[in-house]
Parts: structure tokens; C-alpha cells; sequence
């Protein structure tokens, strides 16, 4: 038997077997992520609490378009001498929408801001892990 070194087949002359040379890379910690932990990190933070701000954003900045065009363009004066109580509706009513879409966003923006989330969570767990300090393996 040859030696394990040396080539069994005769090579031509100039030709060398390259090696690949196996470099030890320092110990580094890694994370088993599981599907539904990629899931969360995909949705991000707050996926449903955004959603729904934004959606209350939406309303606030429409009813106060709505507003503007219905101060600009009623005579106000003629509406309560002719008694056109329907336009005083509609400007209560758009108060009322975007009142209540105002307070709508703070509540999600308070959601948004706190701190226990399944986002959140799964971050914390895997930053301690991350800070944690590695053991010394020599």
C-alpha cells in the first residue's frame, strides 16, 4: 500500500494536488430559528397596530379635508337663517370622525410603544443569547 500522501497514479511532471487547508474560524453562537420565529421577525413589530393607525391616520386626515372644504365653501350665515340644518350635521359629523380617529391613533401609537410584543420578545431572547459570553473552548 502507498502512502496516504503520496498519489497512487504517477502524475505528470509539474503537476502538484492542491490541499484545502481547513482555517479554525473563532467560536461563533447561532440561533435555531424556528418557522414561526422567522415569521415574527418578517412582520416586524407591531404589524396589526400599525395597521390600524394608519387606518385611523386616514380618517383623521379626511375629515379634516372634509372640514376644510365644508368651512370654505358654505355661507354659514345663510345656513342658519334658512335653517340648513343638514350641512351643520355634516360638519358635526366630521368633528365627531375625526375626534374619534384621533383618539383611535393615540391608543394604537401607546400599543405601538409598548414593550411586550411577540416581536419584541423573540428579539430580547436572541440578543441575550448573542451578549451572553461565549465559552472558552482551548
Amino acid at each position: 500500500m502507498a502512502d496516504p500522501n503520496q498519489p497512487e497514479v504517477p502524475l505528470p511532471k509539474g503537476y502538484e494536488v492542491g490541499t484545502t487547508v481547513v482555517v479554525r474560524m473563532p467560536d461563533e453562537r447561532a440561533y435555531p430559528l424556528k418557522n414561526p420565529d422567522y415569521l415574527t421577525l418578517c412582520d416586524g413589530a407591531n404589524g396589526k397596530e400599525r395597521a390600524g393607525r394608519d387606518l385611523h391616520i386616514g380618517l383623521f386626515v379626511s375629515a379634516v379635508v372634509g372640514m376644510v372644504g365644508l368651512v370654505s365653501c358654505v355661507e354659514w350665515p345663510t345656513v342658519f337663517s334658512e335653517k340648513k340644518w343638514i350641512l351643520l350635521a355634516c360638519f358635526i359629523l366630521l368633528v365627531m370622525i375625526g375626534a374619534a380617529s384621533a383618539c383611535g391613533c393615540l391608543l394604537h401609537w401607546n400599543r405601538m410603544r409598548r414593550e411586550d410584543t411577540t416581536y419584541t420578545r423573540l428579539k430580547k431572547t436572541i440578543s441575550e443569547l448573542f451578549e451572553a459570553k461565549a465559552p472558552n473552548i482551548n
